[in-house]
């Protein structure tokens, strides 16, 4: 037997009404159906956490990060200290700052994807126990193969939190939230996502100018040094800016493995470049080399611009 239509009408209505109520208590009927455990509503959800929790968690990180960071060039003024006591060559001696470096690249591609799957906090622990220990290690080192195998493993070690931390980022702060935080992660401040790798890459090749040009005799020692602001900032830009963009591209469980792989390629740069920087500046002069290294910095300027004009149909390219 047929419904009537002033029925079908009622029943209409009370299901609009049920939707609407729905609404207002902020739950829609499909949300039961996309999150049928209820995490994005439980406290043990991170980005649920109360902020001073988060902000805890964030000065972990950074201090963990800070000491990651401090331990790669910290002993560069030993270098000359390690040439002597180990009878090396002054480039012998670079390889100290150069393996910690690599292992920095090498190291996110283990503790990356096992952050994936044992969970962030054993690999954070993991990290911070192994690294003190090897740092150490390295410290009492009596021959200068000993302190290379400690430096390496110190490296790798340290590394999986510079890369996971993002990961952990992801998970804990809303994306509106992440550019800020970001920032205080790496302790410097920028001026957000879209516009920092514009003025990063202006920056960069600024600084080097500025250095390399004004750097020579009759000319105040505080010139060449105040070009290391515009070459700091615009560096700090571009690498806050590329980290955002992995972050909110793979944004997932394949956040940290992202970060790896940038952090391998990024750090197999950093520790090849200190073995050829040295005989470069001495065959150069600092004003040439200085400038060859601002030239490439400006042959890189376009590359926000691409990412601003085809990054959504790259984007699409990639099942993750």
């Amino acid at each position: 037997m047929m419904a009537a239509p002033s029925e079908k009408r009622q029943a209409g209505n009370t299901g609009s009404a049920l939707v609407n109520d729905s609404m207002e208590k902020g739950q829609t009927p499909t949300d039961k159906l996309d999150d049928p455990l209820g995490w994005e509503t439980a406290v043990e959800n991170p980005r649920n956490w109360p902020t001073w929790r988060k902000m805890i968690l964030l000065a972990a990180m950074s201090a963990s990060a800070i000491t990651a960071s401090i331990a790669s060039s910290i002993v560069t003024p030993a270098r000359t200290a390690f040439m002597h006591d180990f009878h090396v060559s002054s480039t012998v001696a670079l390889l100290s700052v150069t393996l910690y470096v690599f292992a920095l690249g090498f190291g996110p591609i283990l503790g990356g994807p096992l952050s994936e799957t044992v969970g962030r906090y054993p690999v954070y622990l993991g990290s911070i126990i192994f690294g003190s220990a090897f740092t150490i290690g390295a410290g009492f080192s009596r021959n200068f193969g000993e302190l290379l195998f400690f430096r390496f493993m110190s490296g790798f070690s340290w590394a999986s939190i510079l890369a996971v931390a993002q990961g952990s980022l992801s998970e804990t702060f809303l994306p509106a939230a992440r550019g800020p935080v970001s920032a205080i992660f790496i302790l410097m401040p920028f001026l957000g996502p879209g516009l920092g790798p514009v003025i990063g890459s202006l920056g960069l090749p600024l600084g080097l100018f500025w250095f390399g040009w004004s750097a020579r005799g009759g000319i105040s020692w505080a010139v060449p040094a105040a070009a290391i602001i515009p070459f700091a900032w615009g560096n700090i830009c571009v690498f806050v800016s590329a980290m955002q963009y992995i972050t909110d591209t793979y944004n997932g469980n394949v956040v940290a493995s992202a970060a790896s792989a940038n952090s391998l390629a990024r750090y197999t740069f950093a520790g090849v470049f200190p073995l050829f920087t040295t005989p470069m500046y001495e065959s150069l002069g600092i004003q040439w080399a200085s400038s060859l290294l601002g030239f490439l910095a400006l042959a890189l300027l376009p590359i926000p611009w691409v990412f601003f004009k085809f990054g959504s149909s790259l984007r699409a390219k990639s099942q993750y």
